[in-house]
């Protein structure tokens, strides 16, 4: 598989998938998404992979959909018309593997970041993690957003409605039943997880 806006790689069983945008926080493009769709279906047929890794490049795990895209507008439409199109079908790819997806989410987790990590089984968060679900201000409820079903109370009661910023580690962990791990534990948290 080779890719310009994320890279992948497998080492015995598990398939580490990382966005490498870090110049815009990887924010998602439309290319990237069209990448990530041809991934998760790559990676649901690979029979030598049990497990995949989702990370970000840098200092992000993903900063949401990226504004400067230049083919951001080509297709026409509004924000929501681009969820439904190019987005919402990702995430529901992802929702449908048949392999454990663990989300290691490093810094920025905003918008369509937020959904990504969501749509993984587990999230293992560094302390310097956030998650900021922007969709609300640019006229997407959180129903629209793509956003995982088991999600919605979570994301509706501390992120959706209010637009609040989740600071830390910890700040979801509880609620979605994950962990949190210290900048420097994140890989031996997510090594631990996967081996489980």
């Amino acid at each position: 598989m080779s890719y310009n806006t994320i890279t992948v790689a497998q080492d015995q069983g598990l398939a580490t998938l990382t966005l490498n945008a870090p110049d815009k926080l990887n924010a998602v493009s439309r290319k990237m998404i069209a990448e990530l769709k041809d991934c998760w279906e790559t990676l649901a047929a690979d029979g030598s992979v049990r497990a995949v890794l989702l990370t970000g490049a840098g200092r992000g795990f993903c900063a949401g959909a990226d504004l400067s895209d230049h083919d951001r507008g080509k297709e026409g439409g509004d924000s929501g018309s681009a969820l439904d199109k190019f987005f919402n079908p990702t995430i529901r790819l992802m929702r449908s593997l048949p392999k454990p997806i663990v989300a290691a989410v490093n810094g920025v987790a905003a918008g369509v970041g937020v959904s990504l990590a969501l749509a993984c089984d587990l999230i293992v968060a560094a302390e310097s993690a956030y998650f900021l679900l922007a969709f609300r201000r640019i006229g997407v409820g959180c129903r629209k957003a793509p956003v995982p079903e088991r999600s919605h109370r979570v994301v509706d009661d501390r992120l959706g409605i209010s637009g609040a910023r989740g600071q830390g580690g910890a700040h979801l962990a509880i609620d979605l039943g994950n962990r949190q791990a210290g900048i420097r534990g994140t890989d031996t948290a997510v090594n631990e997880k996967i081996a489980v």
